[in-house]
């Protein structure tokens, strides 16, 4: 990944999908901030995992999929405050930063 084009942006996506939040898991995601930042690379986090963030509850396994359409067709994407996605604190639950680090290119309703 060091030889990407100029134009080219590396996004590194970690995920604290744990059950248990230690302090190592968060000195390890300060590391990958450090490394990322040094090459130059966008990381981006969610913590704990994609459904805590975008539906603010663990989701059983058995379970992601028919969650997961119930998402979509119920339209809850639409009511997701911002908030939740401009957080720059990974060690807060249910929060990502995803919209601080891809906003500069995403075209978004107002």
């Amino acid at each position: 990944m060091d030889q990407l084009a100029a134009e080219d942006q590396a996004y590194v996506f970690y995920v604290c999908d744990k059950d248990e939040e230690l302090p190592s898991d968060f000195r390890h995601a300060s590391q990958i901030k450090a490394y990322c930042q040094q090459k130059g690379y966008f990381l981006i986090w969610m913590n704990r995992n994609i459904e805590e963030v975008f539906w603010g509850r663990k989701v059983e396994n058995g379970n992601k999929v028919k969650e997961a359409i119930r998402f979509k067709t119920s339209g809850r994407i639409q009511s997701l405050p911002e908030s939740v996605f401009m957080n720059e604190n990974a060690q807060r639950r249910t929060t990502s930063n995803f919209l601080l680090v891809l906003d500069p290119w995403l075209k978004r309703k107002n």
